[in-house]
C-alpha cells in the first residue's frame, strides 16, 4: 500500500476511528488494547510487496 495510505490508516488508529481504517483492523486495534493494556500493532507495507501486521502482547 501506498506510504500516505499507512499513515492514514495509524492516524486512525490512534484516534480510534474505524471508518478510516476499515472494521476489521479498528475492531482488533480496540480489542487488543482492551485486554492488554501494553498490547501493541503494528502495521508494515511496501507498495507492490505487501503489508505486515505484527501483535505484541505483553502478559
Amino acid at each position: 500500500m501506498a506510504r500516505e495510505r499507512l499513515e492514514e490508516i495509524r492516524r486512525a488508529l490512534a484516534r480510534g476511528e474505524e471508518k478510516a481504517t476499515g472494521v476489521g483492523v479498528g475492531n482488533i486495534y480496540r480489542r487488543v488494547h482492551g485486554m492488554y493494556q501494553d498490547g501493541e500493532i503494528f502495521i508494515y507495507s511496501s507498495e507492490g510487496r505487501g503489508t505486515v501486521v505484527q501483535m505484541a502482547f505483553t502478559p
